[in-house]
């Protein structure tokens, strides 16, 4: 959990999911409301708040950047300059439908 160039504040959160290690980077988040490295989140409560628009959002509108890929390293890149490349992400809605 940091801040990051292009995202504002970030966290990468490791989920186990169907019997894998899945993580997910949410990104364009306000720092200060960042868990601590290391915390465990749950589903139970909020994980951080949504960064105003701004320096959090890379001056643009209020969105969360979200993305899914699979194994538990910290990948920040959350756009690929290849097409090709796509394919080392997962597609959420394609996830949780399982």
């Amino acid at each position: 959990m940091s801040v990051a160039a292009g995202y504002g504040g970030v966290m990468v959160v490791k989920h186990e999911f169907h019997g894998r290690t899945v993580s997910a980077i949410y990104g364009h988040v306000d720092p200060g409301s960042l868990p601590s490295v290391g915390q465990t989140v749950t589903d139970q409560g909020q994980m951080a708040v949504l960064g105003e628009e701004g320096e959090e959002t890379d001056g643009e509108r209020e969105y969360l950047h979200f993305a899914m890929y699979e194994g538990s390293e910290v990948r920040l890149n959350g756009y690929e300059a290849n097409k090709e490349d796509i394919v080392r992400w997962l597609n959420p809605v394609e996830e949780l439908r399982k």
